[in-house]
């Protein structure tokens, strides 16, 4: 018997048709097939052991993919993430909202605080994206694309848009209300962010055009004032706002 299972099995007892991997780490499968080294159960004929292995290599497979997809300073899923979640969505024909949250003036913070508080404020808008999920209803992703470009998207509800412009206003003024601290205790870091999103509605022509649509809506905040969220509109197509 391997110390910690019941007797007779290798796994603990399972629901049929379960799966006895499926929420195991790497680190719980490597212990147990190391158990079973010293007990002779290491053989060819062990289904179980390659059973194991196969799921360690697919775990390996899961966390290796897991770090492709997702930002190193932030967390979040990165621009490849984000690429796949758009054209998973468009081709599923999911109806979605997106947006594209830019912090205004982000060179000058760079300047005047330089780039490890900048990076500190970047993590601190992150945090406020992730609180984010309380505003929508059905669900939320998010993603930081570069430097100081964040994305937010999720499925439409059943009735269309209706929380979707309240609570992208929600996540602009939670971000303008942080106060980071920096190491000069007379130092603080201040921020506004201009957003710019679309529907599934305006975004049948694939992810290039989905990106280019947000960029002019959020091109359109900025031009307006910044600290606002705009949505885009066939009318700003004929503006000249993104090159």
């Amino acid at each position: 018997e391997v110390p910690g299972w019941g007797a007779g099995t290798l796994f603990a007892p399972l629901e049929p048709g379960a799966d006895p991997y499926e929420d195991a780490t790497i680190h719980d499968l490597v212990k147990r097939v190391s158990a079973w080294l010293p007990l002779g159960l290491l053989t060819d004929s062990s289904a179980q052991i390659d059973e194991a292995l196969e799921a360690l290599r697919t775990a390996i497979v899961r966390v290796v993919r897991d770090e492709q997809l997702r930002d190193r300073l932030i967390g979040l899923g990165n621009d490849q993430a984000l690429s796949e979640w758009i054209k998973e969505v468009i081709h599923e024909r999911r109806p979605f909202w997106i947006a594209f949250i830019e912090v205004d003036h982000f060179k000058e913070t760079n300047d005047r605080f330089g780039y490890t508080n900048a990076d500190i404020l970047l993590e601190k808008i992150a945090e406020q994206l992730k609180l984010a999920a309380t505003y929508f209803s059905q669900g939320l992703a998010a993603f930081r694309a570069h430097g100081d470009e964040f994305y937010l998207a999720g499925p439409l509800a059943a009735d269309g848009l209706t929380d979707v412009p309240g609570a992208l206003d929600h996540v602009r003024a939670s971000i303008g209300r942080m106060k980071v601290r920096t190491a000069k205790p007379d130092d603080t870091m201040r921020c506004t962010v201009s957003i710019g999103w679309t529907s599934e509605a305006e975004a049948r022509g694939g992810e290039r055009e989905v990106r280019h649509k947000l960029e002019l809506a959020t091109a359109a905040a900025k031009h307006e004032g910044r600290d606002r969220v705009v949505r885009f509109t066939a009318d700003l197509a004929k503006l000249d706002l993104v090159s």
